[in-house]
Order: C-alpha cells, then structure tokens, then sequence
C-alpha cells in the first residue's frame, strides 16, 4: 500500500519518523526531513524522535523546501493525469 498519512504530514509541512517498509521508503525518496527507522527497533524509534524534535525547525523546512516535489508526485491532479497518459498510451487512444 502506499503510506498516505506521510504524505498528508509532509504535505502539512511536518518532520516524520517511520518504519523502513518499502511504500514509505517510496514515499520518502531524496527527502532529508524524514527519519526511516527498522520495524520494531525501540531504541532506533526513540533516537529518530529525540533528533526529529532538537531538530524540528530545520526538518521544516526541508520538507517545505520539498512540497513541490510532494505535489508533483501526489497531488490528485498530477495522479490523475498520469494515469490517464497510461491508459491513453496502453489503449492506443491518441
């Protein structure tokens, strides 16, 4: 699945601290401001917040810095557009 509340807390501009699953690392690709963190390893969980919180303005605005990027990608309008390109494409409907 795709790990949609990412997305909304990036979108919002907010640092986030996550598992390391495949969806989010997607998700996350070449953003700074987000802390990928190996499923069930408290001690890692618990370093990725204390950094994320010393370091919350400056995540901020990197994530900020990135919301272009994060639209592009997820905005539904841009979504929505690229699959209508593959279906133009795969249909053969140009």
């Amino acid at each position: 699945g795709l790990g949609l509340v990412v997305v909304e807390a990036l979108g919002c501009g907010c640092p986030a601290v996550i598992s390391d699953l495949p969806a989010c690392r997607d998700i996350t690709d070449g953003i700074n401001a987000v802390h990928l963190v190996q499923e069930g390893d408290v001690a890692a969980l618990s370093e990725a917040i204390c950094k994320s919180l010393l370091n919350v303005e400056e995540l901020s605005s990197q994530v900020i810095a990135s919301a272009e990027e994060l639209k592009e990608r997820f905005d539904w309008n841009s979504v929505a557009k690229r699959y209508a390109t593959k279906l133009s494409t795969a249909c053969d409907l140009d």
